[in-house]
């Protein structure tokens, strides 16, 4: 488990060819590790590798049931184009959120997706209202790229307390 996490830290600093090397190995292992299923499929998806991103978003789906797999798969949709599908997964999460927690900023990350700055914003700061755990990633995250010349973004970033 620890090491798969390698493979975040590597798709973080923008390095998606080592994150996938090294999830891949990891899946060599145990085909069913599902974070190591997340970080591969969120480096293929910054390498405009859809099919296999949503390939292990919707495995991640099946083994976890976790709704922050099930928004991870609703934004490679959306970032492909899938904006059926995406606005699917948003009615999913949704529903889901009558009997369990789907995170703001993750729902945010599907509209960022679909190029719905306006929808993206509302849900980071929520997120940012609930002091959601993925917000500290904001700064960093390659899915809200096409927000970060939005002057709503810098002034979220210092509310949220990560300086710009």
């Amino acid at each position: 488990m620890a090491s798969s996490h390698l493979g975040w830290i590597y798709y973080l600093a923008g390095q998606n060819d080592h994150a996938i090397d090294q999830c891949t190995r990891i899946l060599a292992l145990d085909p069913n590790l599902f974070p190591a299923l997340r970080y591969r499929g969120l480096a293929y998806e910054q390498k405009g590798m859809y099919p296999e991103a949503i390939a292990d978003f919707k495995k991640g789906v099946t083994l976890s049931g976790s709704p922050l797999m099930l928004a991870l798969l609703g934004h490679a949709y959306a970032a492909s184009g899938k904006k059926l599908e995406a606005q699917h997964v948003l009615s999913e999460l949704q529903d889901l959120q009558a009997g369990q927690y789907v995170s703001p900023y993750t729902v945010a990350a599907i509209y960022a997706g679909l190029g719905d700055k306006d929808q993206a914003f509302k849900w980071l700061e929520k997120a940012n209202e609930e002091r959601d755990i993925w917000l500290m990633n904001l700064k960093v995250d390659p899915v809200f790229s096409k927000l970060r010349a939005d002057r709503r973004f810098t002034d979220l970033l210092a509310r949220a307390g990560l300086r710009p």
